[in-house]
């Protein structure tokens, strides 16, 4: 029992030093979670799917709507309950795409040898970590601090609206730019190859979650 405590202790400990790592120390740190069992890619994923749950629990309580129409048959008063349910497994699935469609594009597009299980692993840091810092953060405390913001920031702020577009395209920015690293460091392809296979990740993954999260 002592053995398998402190083997969880330690990989906690391995997991929060790859999160840091990836926001300041990038290079080395996915070489370094490259080498690592794929439960660290879920881990991270998981966590960003656990605080979008937290960000739908107050969208509930706070009875928000959805800031665009939902492509889901799903009344709009409703959905962000039904989304409590929905957000782990559709997160997920969009990891899987997002590894996938890098995976297909460097190895059948590009002849490049890599596995799977890595462009899950590196990515799972790469893509999430950013989102959550850039993405969730700020939703998070509009549908908890200023709930009659959602989706109008300039009810707050006409500056914070700018700030706000700012902010989010700097985090997608971020996300990209760590993504391109982590495609280059699995496929060894050049920049402007891992640049291509990561915009095509990317925007296939974001048109998949864009169908559920709202």
């Amino acid at each position: 029992m002592p053995i398998k405590v402190s083997e969880c202790t330690a990989n906690i400990g391995k997991f929060s030093s790859f999160w840091l790592g990836t926001v300041v120390s990038p290079r080395r740190t996915l070489k370094q979670i490259l080498q690592e069992n794929i439960w660290f890619g879920i881990g991270s994923v998981l966590l960003y799917d656990l605080l979008y749950v937290i960000t739908a629990i107050f969208l509930v309580i706070n009875h928000l709507r959805p800031v665009m129409s939902p492509f889901l048959l799903i009344n709009e008063e409703s959905y962000y309950f039904w989304q409590l349910f929905f957000t782990v497994p559709v997160c997920l699935f969009g990891w899987v795409i997002l590894g996938g469609v890098a995976y297909l594009l460097a190895t059948k597009l590009l002849k490049a040898n890599s596995l799977f299980w890595n462009y899950l692993n590196v990515l799972g840091f790469s893509f999430y970590i950013p989102c959550i810092i850039t993405i969730w953060l700020p939703e998070t405390l509009v549908a908890s601090i200023y709930p009659n913001a959602w989706g109008t920031p300039s009810l707050v702020s006409p500056f914070l609206d700018w700030v706000g577009q700012i902010y989010l395209w700097a985090g997608f920015g971020w996300a990209f730019a760590l993504s391109v690293l982590a495609i280059k460091q699995v496929s060894g392809t050049s920049w402007l190859k891992s640049a291509f296979i990561a915009l095509i990740s990317i925007a296939v993954t974001m048109g998949f979650y864009i169908i559920f999260i709202r």
